[in-house]
């Protein structure tokens, strides 16, 4: 599994983390603002998401999601697949609401 994955932080101090993986027989965990990675968020806010609800019955909620990122190198033939099924993109925000356990 080819994996790439980083944190940053929202303009409402959120972590917001990112997770793409690609199945593969190739293993290799790439970290996004790593020194010397090659591959960096863009600007202050790097993804947006976009629900979109066609009628109030829908049970399922069509999602689109896009993630900004600059690239030193080209990094499209690491996530290239036949099937769309064997790339999976997760973004998941923290909220710290301060509270310890």
């Amino acid at each position: 599994m080819i994996t790439l994955t980083g944190t940053f932080k929202d303009r409402y101090d959120n972590d917001i983390i990112v997770t793409i993986e690609k199945e593969s027989t190739d293993t290799s965990t790439i970290t996004f603002n790593e020194e010397g990675c090659g591959l960096y968020f863009a600007g202050d806010e790097p993804v947006s998401i976009i629900q979109d609800v066609e009628n109030e019955f829908q049970h399922i909620l069509p999602k689109q999601c896009t993630i900004n990122l600059i690239c030193e190198d080209y990094v499209g033939n690491l996530f290239f697949a036949d099937n769309a099924r064997d790339v999976s993109v997760k973004v998941v925000k923290w909220v710290d609401t301060g509270m310890s356990m």
